[in-house]
C-alpha cells in the first residue's frame, strides 16, 4: 500500500481549544504552507516472511503511477517470492481507484497477479 508524508506543514486543519484570551498566543497558532507542501508518497509491501524495499513515488499516484510502480518494482519482486516458495501468493490491495480501475485491473491479469475479488 502506500502513504503520503507531508514534508512541510501539514494537509489538514487544526484545531485548538482555548481560553479566549489565549486564542492569539504563539503556543496555539500553526504556521501553513499554501504551496509547494513537499509531499512524498511511498509504497511498501510486505508479507508474513519479510517485505520488499520501500519506493517513493513522485506526485500524486494515479493508475498510470501506480501500475509503473507495480511494473518496476512489485512484480519482479513478487515473481521472485512465489519463484523461491513454490506457490502464487494472493496481492491485498484496499479500494483505492488507482487500484481497482481498468487499466489496473488488466494489467494485474495479464500478468497473472493473484487477487482477492472486490
Amino acid at each position: 500500500d502506500e502513504s503520503m508524508f507531508m514534508v512541510k506543514g501539514n494537509d489538514s486543519d487544526a484545531s485548538v481549544i482555548c481560553k479566549t484570551r489565549e486564542r492569539f498566543q504563539q503556543r496555539h497558532i500553526f504556521p501553513t504552507v499554501k504551496f509547494g507542501k513537499g509531499s512524498v508518497t511511498v509504497c511498501g509491501c510486505f508479507w508474513t516472511g519479510g517485505s520488499r524495499p520501500l519506493v517513493a513515488l513522485e506526485g500524486s499516484v494515479n493508475k498510470d503511477v501506480y501500475v509503473d510502480c507495480l511494473s518496476n518494482d512489485f512484480d519482479p519482486w513478487y515473481q521472485k517470492l512465489n519463484e523461491e516458495h513454490d506457490t502464487f501468493f494472493t496481492f491485498q490491495e484496499d479500494g483505492a481507484s488507482c487500484h481497482t480501475g481498468s487499466y489496473t485491473t488488466w494489467w494485474k491479469s495479464h500478468w497473472q497477479i493473484k487477487q482477492f475479488d472486490y
